[in-house]
């Protein structure tokens, strides 16, 4: 005679310490559907959800949980699933690592980037039409563009064989990625987020000058500073005293470009020049090596 019965067990000391480094749960090998079952028998209220969870600790306190929410007003009487990891015995809010999330139409596998100290970060989102959006990734795709057209002003004043920044209006292209222009004849880079390594660009200029007035023959040289620094190779150019001559210079260098890194043409003369030179036509880009 076979008899069966069924144990019901009302409560489970929340603490109980279970003795031996493995545990087993056997069950029939002639039973073709076996399962462990968390059953919650709250019923929640409108307001009120109803929260499984079931945790992971160390000796810490700290680890990984899954935790099921229901209330009411789901639409899916099955409510939501998350993974989170805790860092003590106190944190109860967790931060989740991933979620999903069932809606009318759609659900929603979300996954953050949960990385301390860091609060929560979407990474991803992936709906059950298996349509992904996700959050822009960072390429360190450098690009930007300035320009000189019909550039009126001069660079005045020029001692011989000193530096000096181009003056002129510039323009910023209206395409372009992590580079503004706060100001003319300046590039800088512009980025909340960091890079390792650092990203490696190269910098182009091409554009015309001329004397500004009646100055001597000299040698005129062109460079791309780096926060006011000059960056080799630079270009150099004879230039006839006349006001009229037209000059085109070519200049290409490579650099690296961290945040606020800026960029700007320069200019130096053999012999001091007063009327200084201009910048008529022309421009400056950056992008990634």
């Amino acid at each position: 005679m076979v008899m069966s019965s069924n144990i019901t067990i009302n409560n489970v000391n929340p603490d109980l310490a279970v003795l031996g480094s493995v545990q087993r749960i056997i069950y029939d090998s002639t039973d073709p559907l076996v399962r462990t079952e968390v059953f919650g028998q709250f019923v929640p209220i409108i307001g009120t959800n109803s929260v499984i969870d079931l945790e992971l600790r160390n000796s810490n306190l700290a680890g990984f949980r899954l935790k099921q929410t229901s209330a009411t007003t789901d639409t899916f009487a099955f409510g939501k699933l998350e993974l989170q990891y805790y860092v003590n015995d106190a944190d109860t809010t967790g931060t989740t690592v991933w979620q999903y999330s069932p809606g009318t139409t759609t659900g929603a596998h979300t996954f953050y980037s949960g990385s301390p100290p860091s609060s929560n970060s979407l990474i991803l989102t992936l709906n059950n039409t298996a349509a992904i959006y996700s959050k822009p990734i960072y390429g360190r795709r450098v690009t930007g563009l300035m320009y000189f057209s019909s550039n009126a002003t001069a660079t005045t004043t020029m001692v011989a064989n000193t530096w000096m920044k181009v003056l002129g209006t510039t323009f910023l292209a209206a395409t372009g990625s992590e580079i503004t222009m706060p100001s003319n004849n300046r590039l800088t880079f512009t980025s909340s987020d960091p890079s390792n390594p650092v990203p490696t660009v190269f910098l182009t200029a091409n554009f015309i000058f001329k004397n500004a007035g009646a100055a001597s023959a000299a040698i005129t040289t062109f460079a791309i500073a780096k926060n006011g620094v000059s960056i080799n190779p630079v270009s150099l150019t004879t230039i006839a005293a006349s006001s009229t001559n037209n000059n085109s210079v070519s200049i290409r260098v490579m650099t690296t470009a961290s945040n606020a890194d800026y960029f700007e043409l320069w200019v130096a003369n053999s012999v001091t020049n007063t009327p200084g030179i201009t910048v008529t036509d022309g421009s400056i880009s950056i992008e990634s090596a």
